[in-house]
């Protein structure tokens, strides 16, 4: 669904009306399992019922989980393995990490990264081809990550710089949610010779949801807005660090 574009709400509201008729029509059927699933983020499928209203109490929203560190792994050492592909396990680990955890972006960088390796007729994966896989899947994007980012980073050098701190710890993280403390505790460990306070990193948590970067799931847990956005934070993370945190993290 988040392939949909503004451009395609006559699209969406033909699929919105296709899935209420049928509900509709169930009643004529005794044993009617028959089910329509739209998949995509939560936020995209739900314009779905905001083009037919009455479309609302006939969905049911399941949350399909992130995938943990040791599935994007095994996705992508599995899919290699198999199609006779060799690589390191620090190839691994690096398109493990800028997935983020996105099924969709572990599959698409293990088939684009395949497909760059056999277009160079060679067996064996290089650094190259995940780099090539990892553009092609954050091109689309590009423009508009780049510009949110720029407009995110706090770029005042005579501040400390807490909202790129914040920035860098929320993408490098495992996790895709974290509390104001898991935050705060990590920033702290990134500065190293610092022991802000909740007060410090507030101010930057606040900007960054009104700049639609971060979102809360409750009140005290905070995420990436787009988990994709994520993704390339994490791909131009060095960006955020300033000189004396670089050679530490």
């Amino acid at each position: 669904m988040e392939n949909l574009t503004d451009a395609a709400r006559p699209l969406r509201i033909r699929l919105a009306e296709i899935a209420k008729n049928m509900s509709d029509d169930a009643i004529n059927y005794p044993n009617s399992y028959a089910k329509i699933i739209f998949v995509g983020i939560a936020e995209t499928a739900e314009q779905l019922w905001h083009d037919v209203q009455s479309l609302k109490s006939r969905l049911a929203t399941i949350k399909v989980p992130y995938l943990n560190h040791d599935e994007s792994n095994a996705i992508l050492e599995n899919g290699w393995r198999k199609s006779s592909l060799s690589s390191s396990e620090e190839q691994v680990k690096r398109a493990t990490y800028i997935s983020s955890g996105i099924g969709k972006v572990v599959h698409e960088i293990g088939q684009k990264t395949g497909y760059a390796a056999i277009d160079d007729e060679t067996l064996q994966i290089k650094d190259e081809h995940i780099d090539t896989a990892i553009h092609d899947i954050l091109d689309v994007n590009e423009l508009d990550y780049e510009e949110i980012l720029e407009s995110a980073k706090n770029r005042n050098k005579t501040k400390t710089r807490v909202r790129n701190n914040v920035l860098y710890v929320m993408a490098n993280s495992d996790e895709m949610s974290m509390t104001s403390q898991e935050v705060l505790k990590a920033v702290n460990e990134l500065r190293k010779d610092s022991d802000l306070k909740i007060s410090s990193i507030s101010p930057a948590l606040s900007k960054l949801k009104s700049m639609n970067v971060l979102t809360q799931e409750t009140r005290n847990k905070w995420h990436y807005f787009d988990p994709m956005f994520k993704a390339y934070v994490r791909e131009h993370r060095n960006e955020l660090l300033d000189k004396d945190n670089e050679a530490q993290v």
